[in-house]
């Protein structure tokens, strides 16, 4: 009896845990993350649902394979793959050879399909861990890597997530993906209805089921993830840390000539105190360059409206009042943590007059940049706009 209800359990986490990643896909292919306050899915599942890092890496990466491909959705809440198994195939994964990479993996342990992936796909390094968005990846090797004609992350192809995971240039890493058969799993409005949608979805559905998210802006699927090497760091006590990375011939022979030019400052050749010195310089530099931050500001010119160009003592001031971090609030009184990618944005639009005084402009992060952008000029014409750069960028 007690192996019967065990298996039974068994059965209906899997059945919650394809429900999950229907919800996951929707809220991420609706992008209402950002209303709540947070720059990407990642960091929402992260602040608001108290998922562990790589928890939602995991089922964000699981929810975006699923929505492209929904026979991998089908294998996941049947029981034929776990999620680890769909993270470890997702990187091959194409139209031509989802049913027999699933077939693959069918009932397999991790290190069997690790193993019989490796005798399909060789290669001669170990693969990085990948970034679902900009800054938020885990540590340095793991077993997962991105599909490589597509993406579930910021940008197309292995470019990395600079996403900020985010240059105007760049392609949003909250896409939606606009694939009929599993955007359809997530327009119902209560759990059962998204579990049930998702499985027939998984199957087929017919053309006209698309979610609202999944728009001619998307029609190439979801964004998926580039591969990026990232870090690690190690707490080991109050105001102390490890950290572990790997560098290039270049690096290492850069810091070698930091060492003997300060042996006699340094002599114990202490490399934590010699990156401290070169972050120093860097700061300095970089905020003069971002920031205006120079030795003998120049006097301020005339603010004017209609014109995009932010003085340099108006982006001083502003990114100390904002301490350098996104303004966004939501609904509830959570403000945006994303202190990355950030952009100098008109309170009033610059096309209605909007000027760049101190009172005028904020920090915002891309994400909500774009939120109220698409609030005040209309989805639509936003998306236009954005197809429109991505067309001269080709």
């Amino acid at each position: 009896m007690l192996l019967a209800d065990l298996a039974e359990m068994v059965s209906r986490d899997r059945a919650s845990t394809a429900e999950l990643l229907a919800y996951l896909s929707e809220v991420d292919g609706r992008r209402l993350f950002r209303p709540a306050g947070y720059p990407s899915m990642y960091a929402y599942c992260v602040g608001e649902l108290h998922l562990s890092e790589q928890a939602a890496y995991k089922r964000i990466y699981a929810a975006r394979v699923t929505r492209r491909f929904p026979a991998v959705f089908a294998a996941l809440s049947e029981g034929r793959i776990h999620l680890a198994g769909v993270c470890l195939i997702a990187p091959y994964l194409k139209s031509g050879n989802v049913d027999e990479l699933l077939a693959m993996a069918t009932h397999q342990r991790k290190s069997e399909i690790e193993r019989r992936l490796a005798l399909r796909f060789p290669r001669t390094e170990l693969m990085t861990i990948v970034e679902v968005y900009p800054g938020r990846a885990s540590s340095s090797t793991a077993e997962v890597v991105p599909e490589g004609a597509g993406t579930l992350g910021a940008e197309a192809g292995t470019r990395p997530p600079t996403e900020p995971v985010d240059g105007s240039s760049q392609r949003s890493t909250d896409a939606p993906a606009a694939n009929p058969s599993v955007a359809a799993a997530a327009t119902a409005a209560t759990a059962a209805a998204a579990v049930t949608s998702a499985a027939a979805a998984a199957t087929a559905a017919p053309a006209g089921t698309v979610a609202p998210a999944a728009t001619a802006m998307h029609a190439t699927g979801p964004p998926l993830m580039a591969p990026v090497t990232r870090p690690k760091w190690i707490p080991l006590a109050p105001q102390r840390f490890g950290l572990q990375l790997s560098v290039p011939q270049s690096t290492y022979d850069k810091v070698q000539h930091a060492l003997a030019l300060l042996s006699h400052v340094i002599p114990c050749g202490d490399v934590a105190q010699v990156l401290d010195r070169a972050l120093d310089l860097l700061i300095e530099k970089l905020e003069r360059r971002k920031l205006g931050a120079a030795l003998q500001p120049r006097a301020p010119r005339p603010l004017t409206g209609g014109t995009r160009y932010v003085p340099a003592h108006v982006r001083r001031a502003v990114w100390k009042r904002d301490q350098g971090r996104c303004t966004f609030v939501s609904e509830s009184g959570h403000r945006c943590e994303e202190r990355r990618f950030l952009q100098f944005d008109h309170i009033e639009p610059v096309a209605r007059g909007g000027i760049a005084s101190v009172d005028g402009i904020r920090l915002r992060c891309r994400a909500h940049n774009q939120l109220e952008a698409e609030r005040v000029f209309g989805k639509k014409f936003m998306m236009e706009k954005r197809e429109s750069r991505q067309r001269r960028s080709l």
